[in-house]
């Protein structure tokens, strides 16, 4: 009955995880002995990267995975500099060439990058156009048209209770030009937006952005609309608590060095007075 007890024990512990260790590394026990492994070695890779001219000069580009794609990859695009961009998380970059030149239609080259855990592929443009996106098995399939279309509407922040969302405006588009960027981003709300008036009445907004996750090139646009027409009236509008996906967004289009970005709220405040 003891030995028997001990074989059971056994079994249990090896499919039980131990804590994650130090230097990116997890346990697992198995029979009493602890094995260690890097958690790279537990992530998905991304492992191939190839494009095909279609017809009407179109691009198709064709991302291959380790493991099966379960959920579409986070997508966006950037209007300037003009970009479409998916990110991977908990993704490593295993491919010998980093960016490829592309030269079709108005898709000029694509460029993958590891950082923080997660790997983005960025498509660079000539300019927006729309495109479609779909997954098969550990293939993740773009396609870009060959045609721009017309995303240049105006957006304006919506006030829903006491958070502000990020929507587009209303369009008044003729239906050939009326077309969706796509996109996943429902769901993300701005947290809290603090307005107040300096001592010569003019605008100080700090925008806290702790609650997203994800910002599109809609919710960039409305952010640089308010900045810029509070700094045309001596005011500003400044930003707080950006998560990595949104400050790697940010990043990516140089707009951190166009907002004042501050750690927390209070920093942003206090920052107004030293002005």
């Amino acid at each position: 009955m003891r030995a028997a007890t001990i074989r059971l024990l056994n079994r249990l512990s090896a499919r039980r995880a131990a804590p994650s260790g130090p230097a990116g590394l997890s346990g697992l026990l198995l029979g009493g002995t602890l094995l260690v492994v890097p958690l790279s070695a537990l992530a998905a890779s991304l492992n191939g990267i190839s494009y095909t001219a279609l017809p009407g000069d179109r691009v198709q580009v064709e991302l291959e995975l380790s493991d099966p794609v379960t959920a579409e990859p986070l997508n966006f695009t950037i209007d300037n500099p003009a970009r479409v961009a998916l990110d991977f998380p908990a993704t490593t970059l295993n491919v010998p060439v980093k960016t490829q030149t592309i030269g079709v239609g108005k898709v000029e080259s694509v460029t993958a990058v590891e950082a923080e855990g997660r790997t983005r592929v960025v498509m660079n443009l000539v300019q927006v156009v729309p495109y479609s996106l779909k997954t098969e098995g550990n293939k993740v399939k773009v396609v870009l048209e060959g045609v721009p279309a017309d995303i240049t509407a105006d957006v304006r922040p919506t006030l829903a209770g006491t958070a502000t969302t990020m929507t587009p405006a209303a369009t008044t588009a003729t239906p050939a030009a009326s077309v969706t960027m796509p996109g996943n981003a429902a769901g993300e709300s701005i947290r809290a937006l603090d307005f107040r008036r300096g001592d010569a009445g003019e605008a100080q907004i700090v925008v806290d952005l702790g609650g997203v996750s994800f910002i599109d090139s809609s919710g960039l646009s409305a952010l640089v609309l308010g900045m810029k027409r509070c700094r045309e009236n001596e005011g500003d509008l400044r930003l707080c608590r950006l998560q990595t996906p949104v400050r790697m967004i940010f990043e990516l289009t140089r707009l951190h060095q166009a907002f004042e970005i501050h750690g927390d709220e209070g920093a942003a405040v206090r920052a107004f007075a030293r002005a």
